[in-house]
């Protein structure tokens, strides 16, 4: 017999050149719900946009790129 099972999620982003990466806190909510719960403690993913990066290791991974914001 065949059993479905949902992949855990991981979120990655960059910063200072160094990959963090984020446990999924709640499988009930969106990447942009985890965003919003992870910009308490990393301001950086305020303007970031979620990109879908696949599966690897068996966890479905996304990542948060992060836009730099230029002085003008």
């Amino acid at each position: 017999m065949l059993q479905s099972q949902e992949l855990p999620r991981i979120f990655k982003f960059e910063i200072n050149k160094e990959v963090i990466e984020l446990e999924d806190p709640n499988p009930a909510f969106t990447p942009n719900d985890i965003r919003d719960l992870y910009t308490a403690q990393y301001a950086e993913l305020l303007n970031s946009t979620i990109v879908p990066q696949g599966i690897e290791n068996d966890r479905i991974v996304y990542e948060f790129k992060v836009v730099a914001g230029t002085k003008g």
